[in-house]
């Protein structure tokens, strides 16, 4: 006997729990009683968090959605139910939950709260039930969104784009319209009229029954082909595809596609036209192919759609099955979710491509079916269908495509859009370059102020609440933005071009500010660049004008070829020639001495062939009829390739420069006249002196050997005589010196070691170093040898070293270093001793005069420190002098260097 389930008690509390929906059961203080448990995964939240509070404790308003005052409009909604004992709706409330992490996600709800009435008739309690419908909504949102970008990037597709409004019978085309089929905006009807009125009366017909069938019989997808009018009378064979789109409930409210213009390749013409009669033909009398199959899989019935699409027998069908005839690439995947819905009992749903006969090419197929169960529940055999779908692939694809060319278009597009919605401006969307110059900062469902603080922080976001707030929009050209490109903190000067458009919903209000961003700081600091150069262009060229016409020159200019293109004033001044007579080559050489042209010319010719610096003397002819000297060069001005474009020049006037040079010239023509006198009378005083005084030697010798003086000063005043005589003999010998080193100034030169030189003057003054003990050292690793006369250079050696020890001090052993060493090009010869040294602010001016001394207490004649300068400058030397009184002296001899490579 079957006892009668009446008799069992409910457990109601799991009933409540697991009844389908979003359920919340609240008393009259809004305290949660319990909730179903798809209100719990729904809220993500257990009923430990809810059961016993407050309900709007555990579910308070969004803090970062300020404004909108969730909680207390559905507090009311809730109260009002309550004491009006009705129920009540609220359509896409925005309610945000927390998630996981704490922060809130955004939500949208469908709320229906009903009243709880007991037996009393008193209302206990609420029953609250809401549906997350937050998918829809962005998908509505995201759909509208989609509108507003497909009509703003419809000018980048080629197609004729047109947009059938089912409902108003209205009709908007891109301008693809006008510019393909010639017909202008103002001729162009608002209406269906625009399209039908232009279809070939033959085809009109035929194609407005199949586009109505599609409409009206629930499918989404529609091809045809047919003629279309252009303005010039002409028909084009157009190939149209469209998609129609529905609403919740299946009513079809709008309709898109894309006519394409196929007239010129007749072939493609005659190919699509067979291709598109053939599947017109199938898809009219048979649309789909319906098949049967066991529980393990096994098709037992094909309906006539099979073997007429495959191209095969039934029995062929049968006996290959349907794997034969299914694409390779698709067939693995199939079967292998065949397989998973064989062993669940999921309704089967996936797409794949079918062999079609005859032309051997693969169709696209969505294949759906469900399993037939008993009333034990258990599966007994398995229907289906395959519903061609190809088209709709290929138009999915091509909308697939020009989405992909959409975000394209704005990811690679010079310019940047956002849109910003409601009072709180919050980023509702971002195209790939809008995030890119903010550093891809996370921006959507943020304020705008919170995402891109700098914004707001420089004022932007003023200018889009105007535009919200007055519905005209803004326009902002070469606007300074500081952004942080690289999201571091660090801000970035940039220049943008702004638009701020309001961005209107279906009812005409305002919801948002659509914001366009093009970043021209390339352009902007291109132009402050070129200004400020052609400022500072300006400013050199009045420098320039002023230098020019200030100094003392003739300053010219001319091209590559030579062509003279600009003189100074002062050119003008002298020649009494403008600018303009003097332009060109002829005027320059006209102007020129005859006896230079010529001269001048081969040299110019040359600079101009070569690059090299212009430089050469020669005269011009002033305005009033005279020549004067001037001395011109020019050097080239080269580009940053190294190419000669302009020639730079003056012409220096010398005239004085060159009478000096001939007075010049004419007075050492006479100073060496008289020093050739000099020499010449002073070798032959020299020699005419010096005979008579040998011979009064003698004599006075003779005489003091062979006669007796009474006198007792006698040998005195021998003595004082043989020293008189002794220092005119000397002086005699002087001066036949100074005449000698004259005369060897021009001797013949040769590299002297020297080393061997200064071994040979220590010998000839060896008694001197025995008897002062001097210490004689030498370094000539520095320069070994020197290009000299020897004998001039012996006595300079000569001259420089007994010096240093006749002049030497008695409280000290003398030293004498001699050293060498190349420097400057020049060869650095010095002497130094630790000796008496000479008082320069006595002696300085007559330092190398002849027969000037410095110490009186030892014999000389003053004439050594003369033949070395003198020996020195006639080789092109100069001698300097470092000396500090009782602390010594060092001689610097600088001689041109020469190496024997150049010598010979």
């Amino acid at each position: 006997m079957v006892e009668s389930s009446v008799s069992k008690p409910f457990d109601l509390q799991f009933i409540l729990h697991a009844i389908p929906g979003e359920y919340l059961i609240l008393d009259t203080d809004l305290i949660m009683l319990t909730a179903s448990d798809d209100y719990l995964a729904a809220t993500k939240t257990t009923r430990e968090e809810l059961i016993g509070k407050y309900v709007f404790d555990v579910f308070p308003d969004n803090p970062e959605f300020p404004g909108v005052n969730v909680v207390e409009n559905l507090r009311d909604s809730m109260l009002q139910v309550i004491q009006t004992r009705e129920t009540n709706r609220i359509s896409m409330l925005r309610y945000d939950i927390r998630g996981e992490n704490g922060t809130f996600e955004q939500r949208y709800w469908d709320i229906v709260d009903s009243p709880i009435i007991n037996s009393a008739n008193k209302v206990v309690g609420l029953i609250h039930h809401s549906t997350d419908v937050t998918t829809q909504v962005k998908a509505r949102e995201a759909a509208r969104r989609n509108e507003e970008m497909i009509r703003v990037v419809t000018q980048a597709v080629n197609d004729v784009i047109w947009d059938w409004n089912l409902e108003t019978n209205q009709v908007n085309w891109n301008e693809g319209f006008n510019t393909k089929f010639g017909y202008a905006v103002e001729e162009t009807e608002p209406t269906s009229l625009s399209w039908t009125n232009r279809i070939h009366p033959e085809d009109l017909e035929r194609v407005s029954e199949k586009i109505h069938h599609v409409i009206d019989h629930g499918e989404e997808h529609w091809t045809d082909m047919y003629r279309f009018r252009l303005k010039d009378g002409s028909y084009a064979v157009i190939l149209d595809r469209g998609a129609v789109l529905r609403d919740e409930t299946g009513k079809p409210y709008r309709m898109i596609g894309a006519m394409v213009d196929i007239t010129l390749n007749k072939k493609a013409e005659k190919e699509a036209l067979e291709n598109e009669n053939r599947l017109r033909s199938i898809m009219e009398s048979i649309p789909q192919m319906a098949w049967a199959a066991t529980t393990n899989g096994e098709v037992y019935y094909y309906n006539q759609q099979w073997p007429k699409y495959l191209g095969v027998t039934l029995e062929d069908l049968y006996s290959n099955g349907w794997t034969k005839y299914m694409h390779p690439e698709d067939l693995v995947k199939t079967l292998a979710n065949w397989e998973r819905c064989l062993k669940t009992g999921e309704n089967v749903e996936f797409e794949h491509r079918y062999l079609q006969a005859p032309h051997n090419e693969y169709k696209w197929f969505l294949t759906r079916a469900v399993a037939t169960r008993n009333n034990e529940g258990e599966i007994v055999n398995w229907v289906g269908t395959c519903t061609y779908i190809d088209d709709q692939k290929k138009i999915t694809q091509k909308l697939q495509e020009q989405e992909e060319k959409v975000q394209r278009i704005l990811s690679q597009a010079p310019a940047h859009f956002c849109l910003v919605k409601g009072t709180a401006q919050v980023i509702d969307f971002a195209s790939p370059g809008m995030k890119k110059l903010f550093g891809n900062r996370e921006c959507i469902g943020l304020p705008i102020a919170q995402a891109w603080p700098e914004i707001a922080e420089q004022g932007l976001t003023n200018n889009m609440r105007e535009v919200y707030e007055s519905g005209k929009p803004q326009f902002f050209w070469e606007n300074l933005v500081m952004v942080d490109r690289e999201n571091t903190g660090e801000l970035t000067e940039g220049f943008y071009d702004f638009t701020y458009q309001p961005f209107w919903d279906y009812n005409g209000k305002i919801e948002g500010v659509l914001v366009l961003a093009i970043e021209v700081t390339e352009q902007v600091l291109a132009k402050q660049a070129a200004f400020k150069l052609s400022e500072e262009l300006l400013e050199e060229k009045e420098r320039f004008q002023f230098l020019a016409d200030t100094i003392p020159q003739l300053v010219w200019t001319t091209d590559p070829q030579g062509y003279h293109t600009y003189f100074n004033q002062r050119w003008i001044d002298y020649t009494g020639y403008t600018v303009e007579d003097s332009q060109g080559t002829e005027m320059w050489n006209n102007l020129l001495h005859p006896e230079d042209r010529e001269r001048s010319r081969k040299r110019w010719q040359h600079s101009l062939n070569t690059g090299e610096f212009y430089e050469i003397e020669y005269r011009f002819k002033s305005k009033e009829g005279t020549y004067r000297w001037f001395l011109g060069q020019a050097a080239p001005m080269r580009n940053v390739e190294g190419e000669i474009y302009k020639w730079f020049g003056t012409c220096t006037d010398i005239e004085e420069q060159k009478r000096w040079q001939e007075e010049m010239i004419k007075a050492n023509e006479d100073l060496k006249k008289a020093n050739a006198d000099l020499d010449s009378f002073v070798y032959t005083a020299s020699h005419d002196l010096k005979l008579p005084i040998i011979s009064m030697g003698r004599i006075f010798e003779e005489l003091t050997n062979s006669a007796t003086f009474a006198d007792p000063d006698a040998e005195k005043l021998v003595g004082m005589f043989q020293k008189s005589l002794s220092q005119i003999n000397a002086t005699i010998q002087d001066l036949a010196d100074i005449v000698k080193v004259q005369k060897n100034a021009q001797q013949n030169q040769e590299f002297v070691s020297l080393a061997a030189i200064t071994d040979e003057v220590k010998l000839s003054i060896q008694d001197m170093i025995k008897d002062s003990q001097a210490r004689i050292t030498t370094d000539f690793s520095g320069a070994p040898e020197v290009y000299f006369s020897k004998v001039n250079l012996k006595s300079v050696i000569y001259n420089l070293m007994s010096n240093a020890i006749k002049y030497r001090s008695p409280e000290r052993i003398p030293e004498v270093q001699l050293k060498s060493r190349i420097e400057n090009n020049c060869l650095i010869l010095t002497v130094q001793d630790n000796g008496l040294g000479i008082n320069l602010a006595r002696h300085k001016e007559k330092l190398y005069q002849m027969f000037k001394r410095f110490h009186n207490h030892v014999p000389g004649s003053g004439i050594g420190l003369y033949i070395v300068n003198r020996i020195v400058k006639n080789q092109g030397g100069t001698l300097e002098l470092e000396t500090e009184v009782d602390r010594g002296s060092t001689f610097k001899i600088s001689l041109p260097h020469k190496e024997k490579n150049e010598i010979a």
